[in-house]
């Protein structure tokens, strides 16, 4: 009995040890993956004295509209610091009305070419004359007149043609009448007993005159088809230039439209462009005692303001490794190698360099690092006794992972995790 009493007291021990091994197993997991430690790239840095000087330029040529301001005005952040007309833009608006003017002169004038040969091409020439349409001889040069010359050619010839017509009619019966006569001269030469020889002759003057009368009649049908082939060739001419006016309007009008809208957008852009400062601070210089009406030059120095800020700032390198985790506004963990220093700062990113650098460029193991600078110090105060050319750590937060996901990291990532 009582070794059963005690084999029965090992064993609820053994459950018990086990109940706890248990719990903190499952509490040491918890911890694992409930607890976040930042994950930060780390990089060497020096404390520098901050460029705070910044210069304006004027990004276009033109002339200052409104210049109101003065060597040591105090100017905030979007401040108006002067105005100025873009001149590229006043050439290209003055450029874009002389091309439309142009146009809209070429339009009417080749609106004014189709009323004039429209009725050419439809034969009602003295509609025009009637109505006064035609156009004075001032210098300008009308198309309508080569045509016009050609046309009354064409209708001389066709007046020419229809009294070749009526001459070849009249000669027609003059023939006709003769083939008569030589007719009835064969009859009365046979009844009157003449020699062969004086009807073969007669009777050749009758085939002649009919010969005479078929060339005629086929040179008159030449010379209409000559004449049909000439008119319906300045009719294909006339119809082609037709289309081709037609077809410069309309191009001309599409020209028009786009440049209308061009010409908006550009007396949009020429009225007024205005420069505002970049920064808090102090205007400490302005260049070449600019003022209204002033012209200035693309990329010419305006004035030089002076930039409030905390002084210093942190010129930084990272590992090019790291590039992908550091992102401008990103905290950074400051910590200074001095013993003088015992607390470290806080800051953030505020810019970083577009490509990588070489730091040696003569080592075979070429390494290459971004250059990022770092201000916006939350202790201001006591970063202002950190002298300029001090080194320091940086550590540049990226996000916030659990003790996990960094055990299971560190076997495929020489990243370093501080906490």
């Amino acid at each position: 009995m009582l070794k059963c009493k005690r084999y029965l007291m090992r064993n609820i021990y053994a459950l018990k040890k086990m109940f706890i091994t248990i719990l903190f197993v499952i509490g040491v997991f918890a911890y694992l993956f409930f607890s976040e430690i930042d994950i930060v790239s780390p990089g060497e840095g020096i404390v520098t004295g901050e460029n705070d000087k910044i210069e304006i330029k004027s990004p276009n040529s033109g002339f200052i509209n409104d210049f109101n301001i003065r060597e040591g005005d105090q100017v905030s952040k979007g401040m108006i610091l002067f105005t100025y007309t873009n001149l590229d833009y006043t050439h290209k608006e003055t450029t874009l009305e002389s091309v439309i003017n142009f146009n809209d002169i070429k339009i009417k004038k080749l609106k004014k070419e189709l009323e004039l040969l429209k009725p050419l091409l439809a034969g009602n020439v003295d509609a025009l004359n009637e109505k006064g349409k035609l156009p004075s001889l001032d210098g300008e040069n009308y198309i309508y007149f080569q045509f016009k010359t050609e046309y009354d050619s064409i209708a001389m010839e066709e007046k020419n043609l229809e009294e070749k017509e009526t001459l070849l009619e009249k000669e027609l019966q003059s023939r006709t009448k003769q083939i008569s006569f030589l007719q009835n001269k064969d009859d009365l030469l046979k009844k009157g007993g003449a020699t062969n020889i004086d009807i073969l002759n007669n009777r050749y003057d009758i085939e002649k005159q009919k010969t005479e009368m078929i060339n005629v009649k086929l040179n008159f049908i030449l010379l209409r088809k000559e004449f049909e082939k000439l008119k319906s060739q300045f009719k294909t001419k006339l119809y082609d230039k037709i289309s081709s006016i037609t077809e410069q309007i309309s191009e001309l009008q599409k020209n028009n439209i786009e440049n209308d809208g061009e010409l908006s957008l550009m007396k949009g852009k020429v009225s007024t462009n205005i420069i505002t400062s970049p920064v808090a601070g102090t205007i400490l210089k302005i260049d070449h005692n600019l003022k209204k009406g002033s012209f200035i030059e693309q990329y010419q120095s305006i004035m030089t303001v002076k930039q409030n800020s905390n002084g210093q700032v942190i010129e930084a390198k990272f590992d090019a490794k790291y590039r992908p985790y550091i992102y401008e506004g990103a905290s950074v963990k400051v910590s200074v190698n001095s013993t003088a220093f015992k607390n470290n700062f806080s800051a953030r990113v505020a810019k970083i360099s577009p490509d990588s650098f070489s730091d040696n460029p003569n080592d075979s193991r070429e390494r290459r690092y971004y250059r990022v600078t770092i201000d916006s110090f939350d202790n201001v105060s006591d970063v202002n006794y950190l002298p300029e050319g001090i080194p320091v750590n940086v550590f540049a937060t990226s996000k916030k992972i659990s003790i996990f996901e960094y055990i299971i990291a560190s076997f495929k990532s020489d990243m370093t995790f501080v906490w």
